[in-house]
């Protein structure tokens, strides 16, 4: 072999391991900018994770604030009822009562005559 071709071997030869290098260079810069990625994906993903574990959180407080608004609102109206109910029916027993009277008193003037 001449010179002159050994030296455009080694050439060649020079000039596909750079390619080679540029090439397995630019494999790891893409990998790093995928790997990149899908780090700062993972990373909103756990940040919108803990906002809705937040909101939930918070609605949680709210609905069990509701529920002990709801039950007080019961109870009282409960009791609200009861007394008006038992108001009522007290009422309607001294009437009775006094009605009784009346009619005891009646039958002892007639009996006294």
């Amino acid at each position: 072999m001449t010179d002159v071709k050994l030296n455009q071997m080694m050439d060649q030869m020079i000039d596909n391991s750079t390619k080679a290098f540029q090439s397995m260079f630019w494999f790891q810069e893409q990998g790093e900018k995928f790997a990149a990625l899908w780090m700062e994906q993972n990373k909103l993903t756990r940040e919108q994770a803990v906002k809705i574990a937040e909101k939930i959180a918070e609605q949680a407080k709210e609905n069990q604030k509701l529920l002990q608004d709801m039950v007080q609102q019961s109870v009282k109206l409960s009791f609200d009822t009861y007394k008006t109910a038992s108001q009522q029916t007290l009422e309607q027993m001294q009437k009775q009562v006094e009605l009784l009277t009346k009619q005891v008193e009646t039958l002892s003037a007639k009996a006294a005559k």
